[in-house]
């Protein structure tokens, strides 16, 4: 039985906000088995607050999330059963799904649109349209303004810039058995 101190039985005041969803990816894959006890505190806080600030209003103030809030969010069932989902590849799993079954969408679909078409109805045409075109036509013309910021840990960093060893190999045929007919 779990421990006081490790959870809450009480559901939770409000829904996980987004940075909490960033914040259970960022545990699902910075605390792995075999790794000790992962960043520390003060990186965590950090990871945290980047996550809270993302997408918001650059007039308002910054949010600073402390290592409570932290270990609070981490007691909440719902929390721990999203983290668990993520170790287990079930974001993925889903994913792989929603793409496999990609083209029986669009066929269902491109057979309401052409529903809508034959009855003359407009806004049936213009709701189901409408959302191809985004996807399918670029937003913004020009240079990507995206921007990139990949770190990698030490053991990756020192495997990507070490020298390849060279594996050489000989083929042998196989000796035959002593009693062979």
């Amino acid at each position: 039985m779990p421990s006081k101190a490790l959870t809450t039985t009480k559901k939770p005041r409000y829904p996980l906000a987004p940075w909490h969803v960033g914040m259970a990816n960022y545990d699902a894959n910075e605390f792995l088995p075999g790794h000790g006890k992962g960043p520390p505190k003060e990186a965590q806080c950090v990871a945290a607050s980047l996550l809270a600030n993302k997408g918001r209003d650059p007039a308002l103030p910054k949010v600073v999330i402390t290592y409570d809030q932290i270990r609070s969010l981490r007691r909440r069932d719902d929390y721990r059963a999203l983290v668990d989902t993520i170790k287990q590849g079930g974001i993925e799993a889903a994913r792989a799904t929603l793409v496999n079954n990609m083209p029986a969408y669009m066929a269902a679909h491109f057979d309401a649109l052409m529903w809508a078409r034959e009855k003359k109805d407009i806004n049936g045409i213009a709701t189901l349209a409408s959302p191809v075109l985004k996807a399918v036509l670029p937003q913004e013309i020009g240079p990507s303004k995206a921007v990139f910021n990949i770190t990698f840990s030490d053991t990756r960093e020192r495997l990507l810039t070490s020298e390849r060893p060279i594996i050489e190999a000989e083929i042998v045929p196989p000796e035959e058995p002593e009693n062979a007919l």
